[in-house]
């Protein structure tokens, strides 16, 4: 149970933080290749199909385990919480404006939509006391969702100029988010291998994003899978993690 928790955390981690990075990356990249970010645009709207789906199955999961606490901070952050369907509606119209009427704000106005649900998901996950705050939650969603979408545009461009730079993004993304894994998860139970394993995997991932980067190496499709790979096998460690230290 605990890896099949680990497995799906871990994908919906991924698919939530490209649904918030992707946009932005439209947005950048339409100015300098409408037709690749065109097609980009379907891609962001089926991960944001999929990210709503896993989010939702979190949700039914989160309800059954803890049951007293989250309906608790749902009644209180009700008004909020009101807010995610229309912020949602507005992530997807904008997408699907902007592929198919080439509407030029869309890709901004449906990352700003994106970044507001998870700014509510944020408060509202915010239990039991002594945990980490909305703000670090937030910083660390913000943080993956530079490096996955840092890894997608790897995977998606390989060699050319935004391949790089995504190999960059992802490097700085990963780096950041580190540091709010470390400030969540201060003080966890959990100890032994379930502790130092997550950290040596994302060392790695760091070293092969690193030497993605550098300009001198030679960026082929197996490179940027296993750099994909390697960023999963790291949400992955980090869901055990979690899930180790909830018990």
């Amino acid at each position: 149970m605990r890896v099949a928790l680990a497995v799906f955390f871990a994908a919906h981690a991924a698919s939530s933080a490209l649904a918030l990075g992707l946009p932005f990356a439209l947005a950048a990249l339409g100015r300098r290749n409408p037709e690749r970010a065109r097609a980009l645009a379907a891609v962001a709207l089926v991960n944001l199909s999929a990210a709503v789906v896993l989010g939702v199955a979190a949700l039914l999961f989160v309800t059954r385990a803890w049951p007293r606490e989250f309906v608790g901070q749902a009644v209180r952050h009700f008004p909020l919480l009101m807010a995610v369907v229309p912020l949602l509606s507005v992530s997807f119209a904008s997408l699907y404006a902007y592929q198919l009427r080439g509407w030029r704000p869309g890709p901004v106005a449906a990352g700003l939509a994106v970044l507001g649900v998870a700014w509510i998901f944020s408060r509202v996950a915010a239990f039991p006391e002594g945990t980490a705050s909305a703000a670090v939650r937030l910083g660390a969603f913000a943080a993956g969702s530079a490096a996955t979408t840092g890894v997608a545009l790897l995977v998606m461009f390989r060699e050319g100029p935004e391949g790089r730079f995504g190999a960059r993004a992802a490097l700085a993304g990963l780096a950041l988010q580190a540091g709010f894994w470390a400030s969540a998860l201060r003080g966890a139970p959990a100890a032994g291998p379930a502790v130092w394993i997550p950290w040596a995997v994302a060392a790695g991932e760091a070293g092969v994003l690193a030497a993605l980067a550098w300009p001198r190496v030679r960026v082929t499709r197996f490179s940027a899978g296993a750099a994909a790979a390697g960023l999963f096998f790291v949400y992955l460690s980090m869901a055990a993690l979690r899930e180790a230290a909830r018990g």
